[in-house]
Order: structure tokens, then sequence, then C-alpha cells
């Protein structure tokens, strides 16, 4: 219901309830998980995929957070008060809905550099994390690899795939703004506003 009907589902769970919050919250941890078993299955970490989940939930719910700060700010400069759990919500839910896209944007980039390069993207991280070299050094000889595989059409073909998964997670992110004017009862004018 979310992916098919983003501004109906997200309205119908901003009702300024606290199980509304904790529904959120359960949501975006698992969409998150979700999002990193994805991830998984076209990258092999350097790390324990456990450590590689619990920081992409940490990582992630904090960057939400911060990113909650300007939507409140934008939404109480148009009018709103009393607003930011309602908004919480929908951001978690949006946020964690996005975990998933970019995870399989991430995923199909991942297999199709796999398949169309002599090296494997762990080896490439694996390359970049090893010191001795400086920074710079290592971002340049990772770009020169990256720019070699391009060329194959199996990389080609995954960026074309991973494109189109990016623009339909834009398009149901824009289809799911109209939640925020139900939510908080303004109109689309105040709606562009809180957006700008």
């Amino acid at each position: 219901s979310l992916a098919r009907h983003p501004r109906r589902f997200l309205r119908n769970r901003a009702r300024g309830r606290g199980t509304d919050l904790a529904a959120a919250f359960v949501f975006f941890a698992l969409a998150v998980l979700c999002a990193m078993a994805i991830i998984v299955t076209a990258y092999d970490p350097l790390h324990s995929a456990f450590e590689l989940g619990l920081a992409a939930l940490v990582a992630g719910l904090i960057a939400t957070l911060m990113l909650s700060v300007p939507l409140w700010i934008g939404w109480r400069l148009v009018g709103a008060t009393r607003h930011y759990a309602k908004l919480l919500v929908l951001l978690l839910y949006q946020c964690g809905g996005l975990h998933i896209v970019l995870a399989l944007f991430m995923a199909i980039v991942f297999l199709g550099f796999e398949l169309g390069s002599r090296s494997s993207v762990a080896e490439l991280i694996a390359d970049f994390m090893r010191p001795g070299q400086t920074t710079q050094a290592k971002i340049d000889a990772m770009l020169e690899r990256v720019d070699a595989a391009v060329d194959a059409p199996e990389v080609r073909v995954a960026l074309l795939a991973a494109a189109l998964v990016g623009l339909a997670g834009m398009a149901w992110l824009v289809a799911g703004w109209g939640a925020y004017r139900d939510a908080l009862g303004f109109g689309r004018l105040r709606s562009a506003a809180a957006l700008a």
C-alpha cells in the first residue's frame, strides 16, 4: 500500500497518536534491515553484515532526524504548530522506503560492475581502505578502475536499470508529499512554501 498509494497510506498513519510514531520507527528499522539484506546479496562487506546493518540503521536514523529539523522549520514558517510528531511519522516511512530504493539502486550497480569488470566491488573497497596512500590517490585509482568498467555493456545496462529505479523512487517521494498537506491541514500554496 505504501508503494502503490503513498499519500493515502501516509495520511492514515499521521494522526498524531503515540502508536503512529512507534509503528513508524518499527517500519523504518525493518526497511533499513531489508535494504541491508538487498545490498549484501550483491556486495560482500569487509566487516560482518550485522555491523553493516547496525551502522546503516544508526546513520539512517540520525540522517532522518537531521532532515526532520529543516522540514519542521519549513512547516512552522508557514503556520503549522505542534506538528513535529506527525512530520516525523511521515518522514520515517518515506526514509525507510528510500533506503530500500537506494539499496536496489546500489545492488543493481554492484551486480553490473561484477558482471562487466574483472575486479569486484569488494576488492575496490578493500583497496580503498588499505593504508599507505593518500585519500586523493585512492579516489583517483578507484575512479580509473570504474571508468574502465563503464565501457562494458553489462555495466551500462545496470546503470540504466539503476537510473530507472532512482527515478521511480523520486516519483514515489513526490507522490507522497501531499500527505504532509493532509496531515497538517494546509493547502498547496503553503505546502510549496514549506518545501521551498
